[in-house]
């Protein structure tokens, strides 16, 4: 059964002290972890008490909890003239002994494709809908030719763009910023944001976030405001699609290689390459 944070006992999420950033290394060790103290949004007053969240506390070098995460898998492309095979196995995905969880990308060995990594999805287990969503996420660092680290959502249960994608965090080939794009329809449109930040590919832990509200999207790099869309920068003929009340979105963890956005590597990224993620939570708007 899908999850909705909505649906989520509150006694549940009063036994994890949540608040700010949690950078110390004591926090992350398993046997010794502290989750943040108090339960509010970490942006201020607009979101509620954390609604749900995972911290991949499951068994070192185990699969990520299940009931929240499934795997995409293949070697198609995504659309994007991608060159990796997405992968279920613990060779590309895995909880790590620090609670946190691993993405790595690898050249193939006999695999349908030059490279395999991994696309986690919470499509059909857990879905959240207005509030804000955030990671934190330690990202590969350069030299990283080809990789394509990502952190998203997309709508459950809708066509393709109509009912609309988040891409929280993307960046290509080790840059030093990331980017933050929207995509709706009923035909194709995008707005693309590139955030030029030092603060990513730095081999550092760092906060990706966004609001969701009706009218607007505001997207955050740990816990500044960096960009805001609203609907008046949608294309004639365009759709707003993140006005429905009802509507959900399911989670995105991935990391690629390869494709029309970082283009083809050049064989100088440093291979296995591993993206880390702390944790992913959600809180829904005050109120």
């Amino acid at each position: 059964m899908a999850i909705t944070v909505t649906a989520l006992s509150t006694a549940v999420v009063a036994t994890f002290l949540l608040g700010g950033a949690d950078s110390s290394a004591a926090s992350r060790q398993r046997g010794s972890r502290v989750v943040p103290v108090g339960t509010k949004c970490p942006i201020g007053t607009q979101c509620g008490s954390l609604s749900w969240h995972d911290e991949f506390d499951a068994a070192s070098g185990s699969i990520p909890n299940s009931a929240h995460w499934g795997f995409d898998t293949g070697a198609t492309g995504w659309g994007n003239r991608e060159l990796q095979e997405y992968t279920d196995s613990r060779t590309n995905s895995y909880v790590a002994s620090d609670s946190t969880l691993r993405i790595v990308t690898r050249k193939s060995e006999g695999s349908a494709a030059d490279y395999t990594s991994a696309r986690l999805v919470s499509r059909n287990r857990v879905t959240v809908g207005y509030g804000y969503v955030e990671a934190r996420i330690k990202l590969p660092s350069w030299p990283a030719s080809g990789l394509w680290p990502a952190f998203w959502l997309r709508s459950q249960g809708e066509p393709w763009p109509d009912g609309g994608e988040i891409d929280v965090m993307e960046t290509v080939n080790g840059a030093w910023g990331y980017s933050s794009t929207i995509h709706g329809g009923p035909e194709h449109w995008q707005q693309y944001q590139w955030h030029s930040t030092g603060a990513v590919n730095d081999g550092e832990w760092h906060r990706y976030g966004v609001l969701i509200q009706p009218e607007r999207l505001d997207f955050y790099h740990d816990g500044t405001l960096v960009h805001t869309v609203t609907p008046s920068g949608v294309p004639d003929g365009g759709t707003w699609p993140f006005d429905v009340a009802d509507r959900r979105y399911y989670l995105i963890l991935n990391m690629a290689m390869g494709g029309s956005y970082p283009g083809t590597p050049d064989g100088s990224a440093t291979l296995p390459a591993t993206m880390r993620v702390d944790y992913v939570r959600h809180w829904p708007l005050a109120g």
